[in-house]
Order: structure tokens, then sequence, then C-alpha cells
């Protein structure tokens, strides 16, 4: 899943320029989705690719149009959703996985993202809530 990630990944970057910036956000990318199940610092990702905090969340809200804890989000809730469609782990599982601090926390996300709670969208798409 991880590496399939990672090559659609490359496959929507394609069009980068390959600029220095778009190339180190590139590199975020990776670093974050290799970090999709722990928390991350994204000044510790700034620094590991050598660029400034402030210009790197600014390239990256550029690039991504998205902020990096919000792509990190993102990620850690495409997760959950393939968890529910794909396999029988109840939602109290599903929710730690991609490392949410508490089940709750996770429902809450869900229904604000997804319009529904989890148990709902998984009774939506032909899975049986645990």
């Amino acid at each position: 899943m991880h590496i399939l990630g990672q090559i659609i990944s490359l496959e929507k970057n394609k069009n980068f320029r390959h600029t220095p910036i778009e190339s180190n956000i590139q590199k975020a990318c990776f670093k974050i989705r290799e970090k999709v199940f722990d928390n991350i610092n994204v000044e510790e990702i700034a620094n590991e690719i050598q660029v400034d905090y402030s210009q790197f969340r600014k390239a990256f809200r550029k690039y991504t149009a998205l902020s990096p804890m919000q792509y990190h989000m993102s990620l850690r809730m495409k997760q959950a959703v393939y968890l529910l469609t794909n396999s029988d782990l109840s939602i109290k599982e599903i929710s730690s996985k991609p490392g949410f601090c508490s089940q709750y926390y996770f429902s809450k996300l869900f229904k604000e993202k997804m319009k529904k709670p989890p148990s709902r969208y998984r009774e939506g798409n032909g899975r049986v809530s645990n």
C-alpha cells in the first residue's frame, strides 16, 4: 500500500517543473507518506530537506493546496477509508492503526470529512460494522 502511494504520488507530480523548491516538496511528501502512521513535526521535515520552515510551509501549500499537517491528515483519513471498506477491523482498531489518538477523535474527524460516521460509511460500502 505504501509503495503504491509513492507510485501514485510520482505520477501526479510528474508535471512539476523540477525546480529546487518543487523537488523539496516532493521529498517532503515522501517523508510525510513514510510517517503516515506517526505524528510528524513539520519543522523537522523542513530541516531534513534543508529548507527554511516558513518558506517550506508556503511552498507546500502552493503546490499541494494543503498545509503539511492537512496533507498528513488526509493520508491518515485515506488509510482509514481503505481499512473501513477492505477489512473487518473494528472502528476502534481502525482509529488506532493510522495513529488517531482516540476512537472519538477519529469518528469526529471522519464525520466532518466524509459527512457520515465511520459505521454508516462502512455499511454504505458493503461492510458490516463491528
